[in-house]
């Protein structure tokens, strides 16, 4: 059975931090193991908040950041909000102490049926809305993030 997924902003951003060290390295090898299964998905805010922190934080050059992107998205389908995404981040919000842009990723992802966001700053292992936060770069979950890639 395919397990959908997808990845928050850190796993993105993680991946081209030169200075990320070990990290960097999952990220990178997440990433690659995903676009060889084609099985993963970009949430449109990650990609918002990639553009945000590695542009204006991390002073990575436009260019290099937008072809970072357009490489992400001709592996991986873009996931749009639709419209239930508001009321689902409400019921996050109303249910569970999480900040307004971890409830709307979590909605985003379970508007798709995504079972998984792989993600650093959220609880691992919580589920919210039907997906499991799970974070990439514990060790512990080396064995889980092998099975959801590989599904």
């Amino acid at each position: 059975m395919t397990i959908r997924f997808s990845f928050d902003t850190n796993v993105l951003i993680y991946a081209i931090d030169t200075s990320a060290g070990h990290k960097r390295l999952l990220a990178r090898e997440l990433l690659n193991g995903a676009r060889l299964n084609s099985v993963g998905f970009i949430p449109e805010q990650s990609i918002v908040e990639f553009l945000h922190v590695a542009t204006r934080k991390m002073g990575v050059p436009l260019a290099q950041s937008v072809a970072f992107i357009r490489d992400l998205l001709e592996i991986f389908d873009l996931l749009l909000a639709r419209q239930d995404i508001i009321m689902r981040t409400l019921e996050l919000l109303s249910s569970h102490r999480l900040s307004v842009w971890d409830a709307r990723m979590l909605a985003l992802c379970g508007s798709h049926s995504c079972a998984v966001l792989f993600s650093e700053d959220m609880q691992d292992g919580a589920t919210y809305d039907g997906v499991r936060v799970v974070n990439p770069f514990s060790h512990a979950n080396r064995a889980i993030l092998n099975e959801i890639v590989n599904s």
